[in-house]
């Protein structure tokens, strides 16, 4: 049984030092663009524990959360980005919403929020 909740996602910038986590999607209309990681959040999960679960998931990295960066509303649902720092693990596809993943070097500037 799915538990997604259609009405709340997030995505995640993950940050390790001078460089942010990137996914190339396999899907839809980003099919081939690199993105942020993310997703829609389970029935009854918190936006924190979906960050953690969703770059898990995708990419097989650990992260830890450290604030929100920006809320998107809209009448049917909503979309949180969240900063997340690098914890642990070796970037890697999950071959199924992603073909890769990839750390890709910021400007100066991001990386000090």
């Amino acid at each position: 049984m799915n538990t997604d909740n259609y009405f709340a996602s997030v995505g995640v910038i993950v940050k390790r030092e001078n460089k942010v986590l990137l996914v190339r999607h396999t899907y839809g209309s980003a099919n081939g663009k690199l993105l942020n990681p993310g997703g829609f959040l389970k029935e009854g999960e918190m936006p924190y524990d979906a960050a953690i679960r969703e770059v898990l998931e995708e990419t097989g990295i650990n992260i830890n959360p450290i604030g929100m960066l920006g809320l998107r509303c809209e009448s049917k649902c909503w979309y949180m980005i969240i900063l997340a720092d690098y914890v642990s693990g070796e970037t890697r596809s999950d071959e199924n919403e992603n073909s890769e993943t990839i750390f890709m070097e910021t400007k100066h500037y991001l990386i000090q929020l």
